[in-house]
């Protein structure tokens, strides 16, 4: 059975609304063949994402209608392994709301960074992978993607992704600099 994730924009709701909402959809699910797992609350920006399997698009959309009459604005398909691979493993509580820690709920927003390693060496590429595998550690970033010369990155913060950005680009000019100034090729 497909995997979908639905959004819904511009709700004001509380948490406690949400989880009242969410317990309905479960109340309901079975009835279209659907399986709600988790969701997400973005309290600033007034956005709910809902995770589920179902037949289709519009079992999902009939579970949400019949439940709260709550309709969201699109749902996707998400291919197998795309689920982990973009947000992670995030933990449940608060009756199926996802969170990055116990404390810190997560909002579904993903900021996500592809940077070009174009280096004249393998010893330069080395440099360069693990200039970004330190930040990325230093910056709550994974690594979702190699390709090729490219690397995909992915953040829960905005805030993380730009201070990892600006992090690893001092890190390259410095390690340009030092190689230079060795009599080496810079990255």
């Amino acid at each position: 059975m497909p995997l979908f994730m639905d959004v819904h924009p511009g709700v004001k709701v509380t948490l406690q609304e949400l989880k009242a909402m969410h317990l309905a959809d479960l109340e309901v699910q079975e009835k279209y063949g659907v399986k709600y797992h988790r969701f997400w609350l973005n309290e600033e920006s007034e956005t709910v994402f809902c995770l589920m399997h179902g037949p289709n698009k519009q079992a999902c959309m009939a579970v949400h209608e019949e439940a709260h009459g709550g309709l969201p604005c699109n749902i996707i398909e998400v291919l197998p392994g795309e689920y982990e691979f973009f947000l992670g493993q995030s933990k449940l509580h608060d009756e199926d709301r996802a969170h990055l820690t116990e404390e810190v709920p997560d909002t579904g927003f993903r900021i996500f960074i592809h940077i070009d390693t174009l280096c004249p060496s393998s010893d330069a590429y080395s440099r360069v992978r693990s200039i970004i595998g330190e930040a990325l550690s230093t910056f709550n970033g994974r690594e979702i993607e190699h390709l090729g010369e490219g690397i995909r990155c992915v953040f829960t913060s905005s805030l993380l992704a730009v201070e990892f950005a600006i992090a690893v680009q001092k890190a390259l000019v410095r390690s340009a600099v030092e190689k230079s100034e060795k009599g080496g090729v810079p990255i």
